[in-house]
C-alpha cells in the first residue's frame, strides 16, 4: 500500500528477500541471453532461457503478491472503510491483466 511501515521501509523481509534474489537472478539470465544472441546460438537454446525467465518473473510475482496479500490487503480488510474495497479492486484489476 502507499505507506509502508517503519520495517517495510528498512529493507525487504522475508518473502520480498525471496523475490528480490529472483529478481537479481533474471537480471543476469537476460543479460545471459543477450550475449547467446550476439553469439548467434542455437534458437532453441535461446528460447529455452526465455521461457525460464518468465518462469523466474511469474515466482517473483507470486512471492510479492502473497506478501501483498499476507499484509496490506489484510490490513484493509481489518481496517475496513474505503481502504477495503480499494484493495480488493486493485487485486481484481491486476489479475484482469495478466497474461493467458
Amino acid at each position: 500500500m502507499s505507506s509502508p511501515t517503519t520495517r517495510e521501509r528498512h529493507g525487504p523481509a522475508g518473502v520480498n528477500q525471496d523475490a528480490l534474489q529472483r529478481l537479481r537472478t533474471i537480471g543476469g539470465q537476460i543479460n545471459g541471453i543477450a550475449k547467446m544472441v550476439e553469439r548467434e546460438d542455437y534458437c532453441i537454446d535461446i528460447l529455452n532461457q526465455i521461457r525460464a525467465v518468465r518462469s523466474a518473473l511469474h515466482h517473483a510475482g507470486v512471492s510479492i503478491l502473497k506478501r501483498h496479500i499476507e499484509h496490506c490487503v489484510s490490513d484493509a480488510i481489518t481496517d475496513g472503510g474505503a481502504s477495503k474495497g480499494r484493495v480488493v479492486e486493485e487485486l481484481v484489476t491486476i489479475y484482469d491483466r495478466q497474461e493467458a
